[in-house]
């Protein structure tokens, strides 16, 4: 009887959002494009409006917890490895929860990783490989 009770759940958890019930809630996104070296844009969408969001760079993936007692969003796990970890942006977004912003990044950051975490609320984007 369980069985068939978790398979019902699953069966609406999937078929909600096709009939209207989905979240209202937008995912933190962070878009990369250009050419490293060189010119590459990153924008933030889906962001609280007029936040600060800050963008993160490291040269690995990894697990990296931000140490309490930190002044923004201590014990925040990013997706990125301590190696070379630093702050490549802060944004600041408009109303609608959107930035766009141009770096000329060197040969060294080439295909390193970022992520972007909310100042505000501490929210996270996905971690995205630079080009």
């Amino acid at each position: 009887m369980m069985s068939r009770h978790l398979t019902i759940l699953a069966l609406l958890a999937l078929c909600l959002p096709l009939i209207g019930f989905e979240s209202s809630a937008q995912a933190q996104d962070l878009e990369v494009s250009g050419t490293c070296p060189g010119e590459v844009t990153f924008t933030i969408s889906g962001w609280e409006g007029e936040e600060t969001v800050a963008v993160a760079f490291s040269t690995a993936r990894g697990s990296l917890r931000i140490p309490n007692g930190y002044r923004y969003c201590s014990g925040t796990v990013l997706g990125l490895s301590p190696r070379h970890i630093r702050v490549l942006i802060n944004f600041f977004t408009d109303e609608f929860g959107y930035a766009t912003y141009a770096l000329e990044l060197p040969r060294g950051l080439c295909r390193g990783y970022v992520q972007a975490i909310s100042l505000t609320n501490c929210n996270l984007s996905s971690v995205v490989r630079l080009p």
